[in-house]
């Protein structure tokens, strides 16, 4: 009977375990540290810098050692293939955040998704088993949002919209 619960209990962790992951990880707010980080590799780090998104985050060169980029590690379609999300503080106001989304590929990342927010979100509904992303951000009189979609290869933006907030 013991070795029947103790089975029991580890087959929902692991077929649950996916989902608690993507249950824990769907809010991302700029301000606030991810709970658990993971490194920064060189090759994190060159993915980054190759983004032609990059350019607009002041300054240049970017310190990858300094606290104002950080990363972590999500499961979007409940896959073994992880991605790495990716913060940087960048913008201003509406767009105080840069937020990338890196895949690996063989031994370098690609970037798969980027935008520019306050935080992003990992939406319920999905395309292609890979879940849809909200971005937004709000500056004095107006909050901005975009919702993007994954097409088989990366992160499109589906639709942008606004709120006044008066």
């Amino acid at each position: 009977m013991i070795k029947l619960i103790t089975v029991l209990v580890a087959l929902v962790f692991v077929i649950g375990s996916p989902m608690l992951l993507n249950a824990q990880n769907r809010y991302f707010y700029g301000e606030d540290r991810f709970k658990v980080q993971s490194p920064m590799s060189v090759s994190v780090q060159n993915a980054v810098r190759k983004d032609k998104n990059l350019r607009d985050c002041l300054p240049i060169p970017v310190d990858f050692s300094s606290d104002r980029f950080e990363a972590t590690a999500i499961n979007l379609n409940r896959s073994s293939s992880r991605k790495l999300l990716v913060k940087g503080e960048c913008g201003n106001s509406a767009t105080s955040y840069y937020f990338w989304i890196l895949s690996k590929m063989g031994k370098r990342y690609e970037p798969i998704f980027f935008a520019a927010a306050m935080g992003v979100e990992i939406q319920k509904t999905n395309l292609r088993g890979y879940p849809d992303i909200l971005a937004s951000g709000c500056n004095a009189n107006t909050c901005f949002y975009e919702l993007f979609a994954f097409d088989g290869r990366k992160y499109n933006r589906k639709s942008s919209w606004e709120k006044s907030v008066r």
